[in-house]
């Protein structure tokens, strides 16, 4: 079937808003409570191999200014969808989100919930209002991000699809707060989700419509939500595609709504607290303590010198895989399997601790307590490995 672009006629001028096939009539979505139906003056067939409605630029705007409309009007002619959400501002911006609806479907949230929410409420609308919508855009409403360069993160995703981010290099004119954080937090992420990302505040980003309902399901309705979307693509083992892209701050981004102590704590928050490797740390900081506390009550019970130690592994092993299992790798492996791997690994662990001690007090005649250490961290960082590669392993299309 052959693909036609629709040109409707409307106060504003030529708007290309969909695709029909051989149809007399178009509706158009963005009418409020009611579909109108607009005359065709002109159709033309699509060159590119994409339907016009194939891409959505979502821009979320809490108070914005005029640099909202000044993006409007550019990518208005683009061919792509523009969805604008707006995120509680008030009375005092109806008539500036009147303007915008001249050149995009605005969405209104009340009251004010957060960037994340107006991503996601966007995100939900393109996925169950237009499903011609292939791939989705998202654009800050501050002036950021630069029309062309929008489009460029819309090129990208249309050649392969999957999750894209605009990087900016921090060169130039860079507010000191903008530059530090951003070094900040791209070295606390690549620490904790082992993954380098150059640009991780960068709110320029793409995806297709294979990953709406990821991006839906991520936690957080403010500014940390988009730092969860990272911290969880990178678990998911969902690979980020970067373009570069202009840096750019208007008026020093004195019309940023980032609050530096507050949002910055979610957003830290968010890091520490989605990394699998930290969650594993503090599980076996817990299990340890139970473990010394299980010793010392049972070593005033009971003279046997060995049971005590036995009796504390069998309640401090079994907290430690159902930690592990539901809250750290979130797995969704077979409990036969993955606990009978759990209680191998336990054992075989023991043993290799005390030929490792034994090898390097003995033999090679460290001393103790650097030995101890030694060993403890190449056996943290080994069951690690194992657990998260083999013994909680996700299964593909499991339920969790």
């Amino acid at each position: 079937m052959i693909k036609y672009s629709v040109f409707i006629r409307r106060k504003t001028g030529f708007s290309r808003i969909g695709r029909v096939f051989f149809q007399s009539t178009v509706h158009d979505r963005r009418a409020k409570g009611r579909t109108n139906k607009f005359r065709i003056t002109k159709v033309t067939e699509s060159k590119d191999g994409f339907s016009i409605l194939d891409t959505v630029i979502l821009i979320p705007a809490y108070k914005p200014t005029e640099a909202l409309l000044k993006t409007l009007r550019s990518l208005f002619s683009s061919g792509c969808r523009l969805l604008v959400v707006d995120d509680g501002s008030g009375e005092a911006y109806a008539d500036l989100f009147e303007k915008a609806g001249a050149y995009a479907t605005v969405l209104h949230q009340n009251p004010n919930r957060g960037k994340g929410a107006a991503l996601k409420y966007g995100i939900r609308y393109a996925e169950e209002e237009i499903p011609e919508c292939r791939y989705l855009v998202t654009a800050d409403a501050d002036g950021q991000h630069t029309p062309a360069d929008i489009l460029k993160i819309v090129a990208e995703l249309r050649k392969e699809g999957g999750f894209v981010i605009g990087a900016r290099k921090m060169e130039g004119k860079v507010p000191l707060r903008s530059r530090f954080g951003n070094a900040i937090t791209r070295f606390v992420f690549l620490v904790a989700a082992g993954k380098k990302c150059t640009d991780t505040q960068t709110g320029l980003r793409g995806f297709s419509r294979e990953l709406f309902p990821l991006m839906r399901e991520v936690r957080g309705e403010r500014y940390e939500y988009e730092m969860n979307v990272l911290m969880h693509c990178a678990q998911e083992g969902v690979a980020m595609r970067e373009v570069p892209i202009s840096t750019v701050y208007e008026n020093n981004n004195e019309s940023s709504h980032f609050r530096a102590v507050r949002d910055s704590f979610r957003i830290y928050k968010t890091i520490f607290l989605n990394s699998m490797l930290v969650r594993y740390g503090l599980s076996a900081v817990f299990c340890f303590l139970l473990d010394f506390a299980a010793l010392s009550l049972f070593e005033r019970l009971i003279s046997l010198r060995a049971l005590p130690t036995l009796l504390a592994r069998c309640i401090s092993s079994p907290v430690n895989y159902l930690i592990n299992r539901k809250l750290v790798f979130h797995s969704n492996a077979g409990k036969a399997a993955s606990a009978s791997g759990y209680a191998i690994l336990v054992i075989c662990m023991a043993f290799v601790k005390s030929g490792l001690i034994t090898l390097l007090y003995d033999v090679l005649g460290m001393r103790l307590v650097l030995a101890d250490i030694l060993v403890e961290v190449l056996l943290f960082i080994s069951n690690f490995i194992i657990q998260k590669l083999w013994i909680f392993r996700k299964k593909k299309g499991g339920q969790e």
